[in-house]
């Protein structure tokens, strides 16, 4: 064999664990992108429901203030459907179109505590 064959031969298997390497490598980004992708999502999610239990408690505050001046009591009932709504909305983003079994738990008490 002549030199520029065995050179040839050294790098192309020096190529064997440098591609391998390289492989792992970019799979390891991958999962940590989809992983930051699932937080991602987590914290919007969050954010909307932030959101609604804001909405709830300003809604508990005016029942408050309705109870000690009844004229206001209109306006803390028309509040109700409007925050069914909200969390009909988020619902989705929340619990994950329904694969996030905890989610959807915490979303149910939000709305027996709404109801309550």
């Amino acid at each position: 064999m002549t030199v520029g064959r065995k050179l040839l031969l050294i790098a192309v298997a020096s190529l064997v664990p440098l591609v391998l390497s390289t492989g792992l490598w970019f799979e390891e980004i991958h999962g940590r992108v989809t992983s930051l992708q699932s937080e991602r999502r987590g914290l919007l999610a969050h954010r909307e429901m932030r959101k609604a239990l804001a909405a709830i408690v300003e809604r508990r505050d005016n029942e408050v203030r309705a109870a000690l001046d009844p004229r206001r009591k209109v306006a803390v009932d028309a509040q109700l459907p409007a925050i069914r709504r909200m969390l009909q909305e988020i619902e989705p983003a929340v619990t994950r179109s329904g694969s996030d079994q905890e989610s959807k738990r915490l979303l149910v008490a939000v709305r027996s505590d709404l109801e309550a």
